[in-house]
């Protein structure tokens, strides 16, 4: 508005002075004309005008030059002599030249106010209150050799201008005012606009702050038997709902139908919304005067089919609209998505109960195997080799003397056969420690921390802090993560220390296995960490392994006692 009144101005003081400038142009350009007229028959010789030919020259000037507006006319010679006067008395005086005679003997015609203070326009005050001077070169043999000064009233200039810059005026007014006219109105229609688009924006809000809300509470909990009502509820609320309710497809709930508290709407709009969800989904109010109630109901669908009805009542007075139809079709596919989610976890779970319950008898069977095995070389193979063992020693005890290079290979074969012996039962004692079943983990781990240090020739300290009495399935496979643990150190890390912790915190059993070796930037699982994560997760608990290189690695074993008590019922 501001801008539009700043223009109006604008044009209103531009206009005239345009007008103004054009009209005193044209004139100029009309006085030259009136000059090239003349140049045939005007003096060229620069000498004051005298006798027979001032009387020529002043009838030429009078026909043409001068009359009407034009009040005064001058030739000048370039010298600033006045060569020609209507005004004989100013006829041969001199004066010095004026910047805009300069000019125009320069070949530039020009125009300007008269300054009547000037001495050579001292006989022009008595002409006009105002003067034009008008200086027009004329032109003799190619060359300027004289200046016309044609000097015009400027008053009816002055009243020609007044009368365009009232006219410019009253139009610019007018244009303002027809344009604060319609910036009235625009502003008028832009402001119901707005208001209306502020109310829809409101109403928008409104829903989706609702929708969000019974997304938020589906979302809290995988179950629906409890999330759904409270939804229901929320919604009943925010849209100021006489009841909301959820018709179960028999085919697909076997539990009863689903109403928030106390708001159960009545046999009779259940029985309309049903009709209206089966045959048109768009929310209508009832008409038949059965009832008390506008009822509206929505199907809920799925990917797999409909499940059931999402039905909401109000009074009959005031029957659903398009607003509560699309959040009725909002809340309907939030509810087959809850219902979709429950239905996926509950097959996701199954799975997984299922998949554990088969790891572990993997597991068992696993270890079953190794008992037999380990019982098996025992038997076998180990029985034999401590058979042997004595023979050699008998036969060397009953050598004769003198057999020196018999004796020398029988206590060589000796050795060889201890030291299979001794082998046999470090591998079973690996596959299958018998302190575990006799002693239990803590015992277990400090064994095999000694005998790994002793092997390996760094030291392997173990730590245990007070853990309850863990079942063996349990205790097999923390063992299981730390001989994994230990042997990954050993063979790729060039650890110099390891540290191997077992303790309970914050309701779970933890093992760690922390080395100082070289570390890695990145850990990808072997076959046996992959296995062993898969024998940690069917307990429940998760495998993390952590390595900075330069800084060792951290293998952590996290089981929740929760679980631990789940595998030993």
């Amino acid at each position: 508005m501001a801008a539009s009144a700043v223009l109006a101005v604008a044009l209103g003081l531009f206009i005239p002075r345009v007008a103004e400038h054009h009209t005193i142009q044209a004139r100029l350009d009309a006085m030259t004309t009136l000059v090239r007229v003349l140049e045939q028959q005007a003096p060229i010789d620069g000498e004051p005008l005298v006798g027979t030919t001032y009387e020529r020259f002043d009838a030429l000037v009078r026909g043409g030059l001068l009359g009407g507006e034009n009040l005064r006319v001058k030739l000048w010679s370039r010298e600033g002599q006045i060569v020609y006067s209507d005004d004989r008395s100013l006829v041969g005086r001199r004066f010095p030249p004026s910047p805009p005679l300069r000019a125009a003997f320069a070949g530039e015609p020009s125009v300007e106010v008269s300054d009547l203070s000037e001495p050579e326009n001292l006989r022009e005050r008595e002409l006009a209150g105002e003067l034009l001077e008008f200086y027009v070169p004329l032109r003799g043999g190619g060359r300027v050799v004289g200046v016309f000064e044609i000097y015009q009233d400027l008053g009816p200039l002055r009243a020609h201008m007044a009368a365009i810059r009232a006219a410019v005026w009253l139009a610019v007014g007018t244009g303002l005012s027809v344009l604060l006219a319609f910036l009235a109105f625009l502003f008028a229609a832009t402001a119901r606009t707005m208001a209306r688009e502020r109310r829809t924006a409101v109403e928008r809000a409104e829903d989706l702050s609702t929708l969000l809300a019974t997304a938020e509470i589906l979302a809290s909990d995988v179950s629906t038997s409890t999330t759904i009502a409270a939804a229901l509820a929320a919604f009943r609320t925010r849209l100021e709902l006489r009841g909301a309710a959820v018709l179960w497809d028999p085919a697909d709930r076997a539990a009863g139908d689903l109403a928030d508290d106390g708001h159960e709407p009545s046999a009779a709009c259940l029985g309309a919304a049903r009709m209206q969800a089966a045959f048109d989904p768009r929310i209508e109010p009832r008409e038949d005067g059965g009832s008390d109630c506008n009822a509206a109901a929505v199907p809920i669908r799925s990917n797999v089919g409909s499940l059931g009805t999402l039905v909401a009542c109000r009074g009959a007075t005031h029957p659903p609209g398009e607003r509560e139809r699309i959040l009725l079709g909002g809340l309907a596919a939030q509810l087959a998505a809850a219902l979709e989610r429950h239905r996926l976890f509950e097959e996701l779970h199954q799975v997984t109960e299922e998949k554990d319950h088969l790891l572990r008898r993997l597991v068992d069977a696993q270890e079953r195997e190794r008992r037999n095995l380990v019982g098996d070389l025992h038997d076998g193979l180990g029985q034999t080799l401590t058979r042997i063992l004595y023979g050699l020693r008998g036969v060397r005890t009953r050598l004769p003397t003198g057999s020196q290079e018999v004796h020398d290979e029988l206590e060589r074969l000796e050795a060889l056969t201890d030291g299979l012996s001794t082998s046999l039962r470090r591998y079973m004692a690996a596959i299958r420690p018998a302190v575990l079943e006799d002693f239990g983990l803590a015992r277990a781990l400090t064994s095999f921390g000694r005998e790994q240090s002793a092997e390996a020739g760094i030291p392997i300290d173990v730590r245990i802090d007070q853990v309850p009495d863990l079942p063996p399935a349990v205790a097999v496979t923390l063992f299981r993560a730390v001989q994994e643990g230990v042997m990954n150190a050993r063979k790729h890390a060039g650890a110099a220390r390891v540290e191997v912790t077992l303790r309970r915190r914050d309701g779970a059993v933890v093992v760690e296995v922390a080395d100082d070796g070289r570390g890695a930037p990145v850990v990808r699982d072997g076959v046996g960490l992959s296995s062993m994560r898969d024998r940690v997760a069917s307990l429940g608990g998760c495998l993390e392994v952590a390595s900075v290189p330069g800084s060792g690695t951290t293998l952590r074993v996290i089981v929740p006692l929760e679980r631990v008590d789940e595998v030993r019922a």
